[in-house]
């Protein structure tokens, strides 16, 4: 292993960047991420659900009220997607805008 790890710092990494490596005229790739993205929305399982008129939905088991928010006093009958995040955390979106956030009831944490 270390004869390996010698030809390697020695021969072929240099080797290796000599022939693949671009310095000239590269510029660093990274990029913050912007502040109105959230990640947990996007490494998570989305689902879509109509509300109820009584302002609830119904998923895996439980029923969610959803309180009013400053975009509607009553969400009946709007669609509206449900994030389930691994920790069992829940947001549910309006049109892009998060209008609560809850988590799944231990009764139904075993349904994954």
């Amino acid at each position: 292993m270390t004869n390996a790890n010698i030809y390697l710092e020695k021969k072929f990494i240099p080797y290796y960047n000599r022939r693949f490596a671009h310095t000239e005229g590269v510029e660093s790739e990274y990029k913050k991420l912007p502040v109105d993205i959230n990640l947990d929305l996007i490494f998570s399982k989305k689902y879509v659900r109509k509300v109820n008129f009584d302002n609830t939905i119904k998923f895996m088991g439980d029923i969610i009220q959803i309180p009013p928010s400053k975009y509607r006093l009553s969400f009946a009958k709007c669609v509206v997607d449900v994030f389930l995040l691994e920790d069992k955390r829940i947001y549910v979106l309006y049109k892009g805008d998060l209008i609560h956030i809850t988590k799944l009831s231990k009764n139904n944490l075993g349904q994954f």
